[in-house]
């Protein structure tokens, strides 16, 4: 049988550290609270300094390429029940007694990454640094441009929608050109007229002319 790999038990054992830590701190000022006395700020340093190195080796764990990719599970309720869920209570120790409608959008509310937190603030610092006289300008250059632009496209659809591709004169010219002869001269008109000539060869031979002939 194949174990598991090892990333798989090293995300419950880090988180199980992690929680112990957490336990013992919120004990220790339970219980100097409790007894009136002031709370040992050495030792409440030295155990936020424990807590703050755990979580920064989970964080680190968690985005390096061995740890699961947890980002594509995700949780979300399905049914919403106001009376206590065993089941549920049982699986966050006590933690969560019931999943109703009080405690959903607290438990779905996320925070952002730090490094993208860190990226956001970083975007947010250099937007507030910008002059405000310069995005105005920026602004105006920028209306002026497209107002041109705006302008020289209405020009060019206008232009194409007036063209004339044909004129109605040179149409019903070609028109009558074509089927009645209208502005044709007929210059063989004169020569079809006149009689045809017999030529005469030496000899006595008559030579009569001939008809022109078609060509298509």
């Amino acid at each position: 049988m194949k174990s598991p790999p090892k990333s798989g038990h090293e995300n419950p054992c880090r988180s199980k550290d992690l929680k112990i830590a957490l336990e013992g701190l919120l004990g220790k000022l339970d219980s100097e609270l409790a007894q009136g006395r002031e709370p040992n700020w050495a030792s409440l340093l030295d155990s936020y300094a424990l807590i703050t190195g755990q979580i920064e080796t989970l964080t680190r764990y968690l985005r390096s390429e061995s740890a699961p990719r947890l980002v594509n599970t995700s949780c979300f309720p399905v049914i919403l029940n106001p009376h206590r869920d065993e089941v549920v209570a049982r699986l966050t120790e006590e933690r969560v007694p019931s999943v109703n409608h009080e405690v959903v959008p607290d438990y779905l509310r996320t925070k952002p990454d730090p490094a993208v937190d860190a990226l956001q603030k970083e975007l947010n610092k250099d937007n507030s640094t910008i002059d405000a006289d310069k995005i105005k300008q920026v602004n105006d250059l920028v209306n002026k441009l497209v107002d041109k632009i705006e302008a020289s496209l209405d020009n060019k659809r206008h232009n194409l929608e007036n063209r004339r591709y044909n004129d109605d004169d040179d149409t019903n010219s070609l028109i009558g050109t074509y089927y009645y002869g209208i502005g044709l001269t007929n210059v063989t008109s004169g020569a079809r007229n006149q009689p045809p000539v017999n030529q005469q060869r030496p000899g006595g031979v008559n030579i009569r002319p001939q008809q022109p002939t078609k060509q298509w």
